[in-house]
């Protein structure tokens, strides 16, 4: 399972967790609001035994806003449960990041592959890459003929200041017009959107921005 499986199979756990405590949540605020209803339905009618149409009302009203607070208590639960997913997935990638530059073949692989990336997203051009000064005394030598083997024809330039990053390439044209941020960084916050969209839906049923 190369990278980008491992990281889809973390993803998919995090969601089916998402669903499947959003399911828990729900069932259990269900309960809640049910035994309110039960409850305050009965002395509801003890008191429209007892009391006058005015405190008929009164009782109604403090039913309702029994039920609108156990509907806050359960969204607030549910936001703060996908916070901590997204937390929790965050903090996940951050350490295969660095499992993964612990083994420099697979590393390499990687880079590789982001290298790849770049060529087939950006129109074709001069390109300029960066990346962290470990990588960089690393990759520095060979860097041309890396090029030449994944991407013949293609001139990219890499820049000697060392750039601060945990890992990957951050591209950009020579112009600065083209940018591709294929840092660790960089692609963490384009998974993590997408990834945070997806929870939304499992949690709430529905897309908002944050």
């Amino acid at each position: 399972m190369n990278e980008e499986e491992q990281v889809k199979a973390l993803e998919q756990a995090i969601l089916e967790r998402a669903q499947g405590l959003a399911e828990e949540i729900r069932a259990r605020a269900v309960r809640q609001r049910d035994d309110i209803l039960h409850h305050s339905a009965e002395r509801l009618r003890q008191k429209e035994q007892r009391e006058t149409q005015s405190a008929k009302v009164s009782a109604e009203r403090n039913l309702r806003r029994q039920v609108q607070a156990g509907e806050l208590r359960l969204q607030g639960r549910l936001e703060q449960l996908r916070w901590q997913l997204i937390l929790e997935l965050e903090q996940r990638l951050t350490e295969r990041i660095a499992q993964l530059r612990a083994q420099p073949e697979d590393y390499a692989d990687w880079m590789d592959q982001l290298i790849d990336e770049a060529v087939r997203l950006i129109p074709p051009d001069a390109l300029r890459a960066e990346m962290n000064a470990e990588d960089l005394e690393r990759f520095a030598p060979g860097w041309a003929s890396r090029i030449e083997r994944i991407a013949p024809g293609w001139y990219i330039e890499l820049s000697p200041q060392p750039l601060q990053t945990l890992g990957g390439i951050l591209f950009h044209s020579q112009n600065g017009k083209v940018r591709l941020d294929n840092r660790f960084e960089g692609r963490l916050a384009r998974r993590s959107q997408g990834v945070r969209q997806a929870i939304q839906r499992q949690l709430f049923g529905h897309r908002t921005g944050d």
